[in-house]
């Protein structure tokens, strides 16, 4: 049975944000080079999710299994994309890129911006795809706005949204030096303690970019998903004291991230 990669599952919001901070943050103290851009891109193999152009009649689809294949041979799997939004941003300085799986498409699978001067487009694929029946993308932002994009495949269409927010050039400074440092009034340790490394727990765009700016910053400060505590190891709870503009530099540092387990 095929799985699909937590960030892209078909889930509500809170869901959304229950998974990939419950990943982030309580499991332990503990992308590659890609090849060139565009704003047109085809993808080769594997799939995503929303819902079938209109003018495509109706098929046996709910026959449908998890991997994507049914027993009916003529049966046509729901074309998906996930996230439904993501959300990233430009500072002038940085590459800011965010992931996109599409699922339920042909070979013949390509995705394109609504603004094609917005963001650069290339293929992609999970080192570790355990199952994963999609195809992915890496988006490159290149410019601020609300776009946007449209997987197109055998004749169905789906889109999703990028929201890309304009950043202060000196943002990233703050939350770069408030990432790499503890607070010793309260005996909090730097977040390089839990997440850095190639082992340290995953909150790169792979698991925020369905996440806005204002959640992101929510869950940093009060340490609080869903109305439960985070916890870390040692009985700490997940809660960080920060200036504003450290806050605002985290969340721009942690939007500039590369992008988790791809290549």
């Amino acid at each position: 049975m095929a799985s699909r990669s937590s960030f892209l599952r078909p889930v509500s919001r809170s869901s959304f944000l229950a998974v990939a901070l419950a990943l982030g943050v309580a499991a332990a103290l503990g992308a590659g080079t890609l090849p060139g851009c565009s704003s047109e891109v085809t993808a080769g193999d594997a799939g995503i999710t929303s819902t079938n152009d209109a003018s495509v009649p109706p098929s046996d689809a709910d026959t449908i299994n998890d991997t994507g294949t049914s027993p009916v041979p003529d049966a046509t799997p729901e074309l998906q994309m996930r996230p439904e939004v993501s959300y990233t941003g430009v500072d002038g300085t940085r590459s800011f890129r965010v992931p996109f799986a599409v699922y339920g498409s042909a070979a013949d699978l390509k995705l394109v911006a609504s603004d094609p001067t917005a963001v650069e487009i290339v293929s992609a694929s999970l080192m570790n795809p355990q199952g994963d029946d999609g195809k992915y993308f890496l988006v490159t932002a290149k410019k601020a706005g609300t776009f946007t994009m449209t997987a197109e495949t055998g004749g169905r269409k789906v889109t999703s949204q990028l929201v890309i927010t304009s950043y202060d050039g000196a943002r990233f400074g703050a939350g770069d030096a408030r990432y790499k440092t503890g607070f010793a009034p309260k005996s909090e340790p730097p977040c390089t303690q839990c997440h850095a490394g190639a082992g340290g727990i995953d909150h790169s765009p792979a698991s925020l970019a369905s996440v806005t700016d204002e959640d992101v910053a929510v869950i940093i400060s009060t340490g609080i998903l869903n109305g439960q505590p985070i916890m870390i190891p040692g009985g700490i709870k997940h809660q960080w004291t920060t200036t504003a503009p450290e806050m605002d530099g985290l969340v721009t540092f942690l939007r500039a991230l590369p992008p988790k387990g791809f290549k």
